[in-house]
């Protein structure tokens, strides 16, 4: 992965362009961010870094969490 790749994916979570890969990559340096920002959020290096790091925040819930609701 880049240097370049690995600042977007850092915008992305940390920077002003907080989970907007065209924002991410603006601030990134890439000339085409409305373009490039896309294109890298699907890319295939840089697709699995952001999911890894979506699971470590934001963790899914154990099943059944929502048992006690009442279902109609």
């Amino acid at each position: 992965m880049t240097r370049k790749q690995r600042a977007f994916i850092w915008y992305f979570f940390e920077g002003p362009g907080r989970f907007k890969p065209t924002r991410a990559a603006r601030y990134a340096g890439y000339a085409w961010p409305q373009k490039q920002g896309w294109v890298l959020y699907h890319h295939p290096k840089i697709r699995p870094a952001i999911d890894a790091e979506m699971l470590r925040r934001f963790p899914p819930r154990a099943r059944g969490a929502n048992r006690d609701r009442v279902e109609m």
